[in-house]
């Protein structure tokens, strides 16, 4: 592919969910940029909730750069300090009725690379009644295999490429 694409395992899995009739909500962080009103609109047109993203005015919305090697093999480069660094937890009644509703969660390691994610992700793992679904990836300086193991054990199936 070239040019910008919206993606990540967690959206592609709300993506296809809402494909095959379940409600699905991303639960995540923009940039209040070009990008981020992008991506709202590109989730809205597919008919996916967006009640749960967080515009941040000061954060760039995230980006990851793809570099092909001839054979093919994908080179990532993970931009820091922007927006999904800091998925928020609805604390709002709204917010927190939805995420009780929900039966599944699709989370990546990537996004663990912040502390506040982290604890988003703690509060995740209490829930008994959620699918849980692990998305690894394990994309240096990015690789902590303490949380690693922990998130493995609380999770209830794993994804990952080839590689990892």
């Amino acid at each position: 592919p070239s040019g910008k694409v919206l993606g990540g395992a967690p959206l592609n899995v709300a993506f296809h969910a809402q494909e095959l009739g379940a409600e699905a909500h991303v639960w995540s962080c923009v940039g209040d940029d070009d990008e981020g009103r992008a991506c709202l609109a590109t989730l809205k047109k597919f008919g996916i909730g967006t009640s749960l993203v967080k515009v941040d005015e000061d954060a760039p919305t995230g980006r990851v750069g793809v570099d092909l090697s001839p054979a093919g093999e994908p080179t990532y480069t993970i931009h820091e300090d922007v927006a999904w660094d800091a998925i928020p937890y609805p604390l709002l009644p709204e917010r927190l009725e939805l995420i009780s509703r929900a039966t599944g969660i699709c989370y990546g390691s990537l996004a663990a690379r912040s502390e506040a994610n982290r604890e988003v992700f703690n509060i995740i793992w209490k829930k008994d009644n959620l699918f849980k679904l692990f998305d690894l990836n394990l994309r240096p300086p990015f690789v902590d295999w303490d949380w690693i193991g922990e998130a493995m054990e609380c999770s209830d199936a794993l994804k990952m490429n080839t590689a990892e």
